[in-house]
């Protein structure tokens, strides 16, 4: 990501496509787990580490959050694509940018069992009834029957 690119980031608004999650620890992980969902879900998306709601940068250590990041990502299913975390120095703090690729028509995704997508600015629980709806819309009513993003060259002939 360009400097140009994350300054838009800091000074922008949230919505379907970015998200801004002052650490781990204080808005639970949990809850990161859930946007790391939906963000995968629906359309991808960016999360930007280390900022307040109200933009004021409070930093973010960097050890710390890549530990986070990596036991969220075991209550994922399927894991998508998570493209860094990035670091940036914002007023003598540490932030960082985390982008969550969409597994377009390999989701939805779950954290802990429970499936999200995004709607403009929020998380939401896709219901079962939906989660019917969608796959019998996409011919696919089991997990085994959804399309795979692996190349074929990924699979193991033996």
């Amino acid at each position: 990501m360009e400097r140009k690119e994350f300054e838009k980031l800091v000074s922008g608004k949230e919505g379907e496509f970015f998200d801004r999650v002052q650490n781990l620890e204080k808005l639970g992980k949990d809850r990161v787990g859930e946007k790391i969902a939906a963000f995968a879900t629906s359309n991808g998306g960016l999360l930007l580490f280390g900022q307040a709601d109200d933009k004021t940068a409070v930093g973010i250590e960097p050890e710390k959050l890549i530990r986070g990041i990596g036991e969220l990502a075991q209550n994922l299913d399927p894991l998508p694509t998570l493209e860094g975390p990035e670091f940036f120095q914002e007023k003598s703090k540490t932030l960082a940018v985390l982008r969550v690729v969409s597994l377009g028509h390999g989701g939805p995704c779950s954290y802990k069992g429970v499936a999200f997508r995004r709607v403009q600015d929020s998380n939401v629980r896709i219901t079962p009834r939906e989660l019917y709806r969608l796959w019998s819309a996409q011919g696919k009513l089991y997990f085994e029957e959804r399309p795979s993003n692996a190349p074929l060259d990924a699979i193991d002939r033996d």
